[in-house]
């Protein structure tokens, strides 16, 4: 009868779905971190809505705030600014292109370097964000604050696009040389400063 069983369970994968030892990726690991940060405030708020209590804001407590006295009192968050996302769009696109991005990192990298790489996006791009809020003068008494995954995405992105400036992805219609994608996203970012978010543009440099 136990081997029955047993025939059973390996026949049917069972044991391999119930018990399965596989590794989950750090990517997919990061990307659930995020969408879990994202959907635990909402569904908090959505609650506290239907009970006729007052909502709450989560961002103060995460974003990266450009002043330096803030800042100091809140260093942690250089770090936590990379997991708050405004809206569901804003989420998607970081998600979506830290997905592939990093699928093709890992397929030529360990897991400790795509974790360095990651952390140091988030870092640098903080950063340079607060020294650059600082520094120029249109940012003058406009102190915006910092929030979402951004700099941390295109730090694996610009890291394989560095890395493998000649290597072909297909983009559905057309297959494109990494490089090109590279010097595309740091156009745009570049020209989008004066346009539209340019603490976010300036954090993905």
């Amino acid at each position: 009868m136990g081997s029955m069983n047993q025939s059973f369970l390996n026949k049917y994968n069972i044991t391999h779905i119930l018990f399965s030892s596989k590794k989950i990726p750090i990517h997919k690991k990061i990307i659930l971190i995020n969408v879990l940060i994202f959907l635990i405030p909402l569904i908090v708020n959505t609650i506290l809505y239907l009970f006729n209590f007052k909502t709450l804001s989560f961002f103060s407590f995460f974003e990266l705030n450009p002043q330096a006295n803030y800042f100091f009192k809140n260093i942690w968050t250089i770090i936590t600014y990379a997991f708050i996302h405004s809206d569901f769009y804003h989420i998607f696109w970081n998600m979506f292109i830290l997905y592939f991005a990093s699928q093709y990192f890992l397929n030529f990298f360990d897991e400790k370097k795509y974790i360095k790489t990651y952390f140091y996006g988030i870092i640098f791009g903080g950063s340079f964000f607060i020294i650059s809020y600082n520094l120029f003068p249109v940012f003058k008494d406009n102190f915006t604050s910092l929030i979402g995954s951004s700099a941390a995405v295109y730090s694996i992105l610009i890291f394989i696009c560095s890395y493998f400036p000649n290597n072909k992805v297909n983009l559905i219609l057309f297959n494109i040389e990494l490089k090109y994608i590279g010097i595309a996203y740091v156009i745009l970012s570049l020209i989008q400063i004066p346009i539209e978010n340019p603490g976010g543009n300036i954090a993905h440099l």
